[in-house]
């Protein structure tokens, strides 16, 4: 007589539900009011800035000491300032409402800085998040693992 394995209902929603929370950890969520700044060629303006006030009904956004924001000179434009002081700018924008899509950015000499990128947190890939990605890894190998082992056991 074969020896049949019953079927344990939860295993496998189990599995699939820490799956799942592995793939929601390894994808970052968007946050409103928030900007993740990186290609800077000074490391400490990289990083993400948090909604921080509004300068003339436009929000700016904070990360410590460094600060992104919409700038009235003759036309609006952005710049990411240090204490005050700008280092980065942006040439003028029509809807400055939101840091512009894909601008060129200049240091404080005017020069192009081509590395440089302003975008809405949560729209980056996942590898920006390690912690996240880890554990989705490591609960995929452990759903394979289960799934191989369970199909072992039943055989006799």
């Amino acid at each position: 007589m074969k020896k049949t394995n019953k079927r344990q209902p939860g295993k496998g929603v189990f599995l699939t539900c820490f799956f799942l929370l592995g793939l929601f950890f390894a994808s970052p969520a968007l946050s409103a009011g928030c900007y993740l700044v990186t290609g800077a060629p000074i490391p400490e303006a990289n990083g993400e800035y948090y909604e921080s006030g509004e300068q003339s009904g436009v929000p700016m956004y904070a990360k410590g000491d460094w600060t992104l924001k919409a700038y009235m000179t003759m036309s609006y434009s952005w710049q990411i300032e240090y204490l005050g002081s700008v280092r980065y700018f942006t040439d003028s924008c029509d809807d400055c409402t939101t840091p512009p899509p894909d601008p060129i950015w200049r240091d404080e000499s005017e020069n192009p800085v081509p590395t440089l990128r302003v975008y809405p947190c949560g729209q980056v890939i996942p590898a920006l998040n390690p912690w996240g990605l880890a554990l989705f890894i490591a609960l995929l190998l452990a759903s394979s693992w289960f799934l191989m082992r369970k199909g072992r056991k039943g055989t006799v």
